[in-house]
């Protein structure tokens, strides 16, 4: 089974519900769960964040530095902040 499919049904999620939380649409995520299609690396570290699976273990072949891995996270809390003034 699917990394990500498993984690998803282990926390009662539906597939429209995690789709929603990374920002994607359902047939997106079915096809990554499927294995058809391979995970972007923008997507990979949306499901890395709602997940906490590494995101060595959802795309291996990518190379995420840890600089541009905190840069993403500050970016994103920063656009949330402001979102919600």
């Amino acid at each position: 089974m699917n990394i990500i499919r498993e984690w998803r049904k282990q926390h009662g999620l539906t597939l429209s519900e995690m789709a929603e939380f990374i920002g994607i649409k359902s047939p997106s995520l079915s096809t990554i769960e499927c294995n058809k299609v391979v995970i972007s690396g923008d997507v990979a570290i949306k499901v890395s964040q709602l997940t906490g699976i590494s995101l060595y273990e959802l795309r291996p072949d990518l190379k995420f530095s840890d600089s541009k891995i905190g840069e993403f996270f500050r970016l994103t809390s920063e656009r949330k902040q402001r979102d919600n003034q």
